[in-house]
């Protein structure tokens, strides 16, 4: 039987908090993300525009859709409808 982790016992390792504990901490935040910044985009300014950034993710759906069908192919997976490949 597996144990879960309401069935963890407190050792010196592991200690359970309350939310009043955690919340009376100094440092408190619940914005886990507000500190972390993408670094791999500059700025805005240097984002493709939206059109640019459309035709890429449309690209990248459809090469899937082409490995997805590729692969019911190779199971014998008969498609009610076959992926539309063609407009990108």
């Amino acid at each position: 039987m597996r144990s879960g982790p309401h069935d963890r016992v407190e050792d010196v390792n592991f200690k359970r908090w309350t939310y009043d504990q955690i919340a009376a901490q100094p440092d408190f935040s619940l914005d886990l993300w507000a500190d972390v910044t993408d670094e791999s985009q500059d700025s805005a300014v240097a984002l493709p525009e939206p059109e640019v950034r459309v035709e890429e993710i449309l690209m990248s759906v459809n090469s899937g859709l082409a490995q997805f069908a590729a692969v019911a192919a190779e199971l014998g997976v008969e498609l009610e409808t076959q992926p539309a490949l063609d407009a990108y």
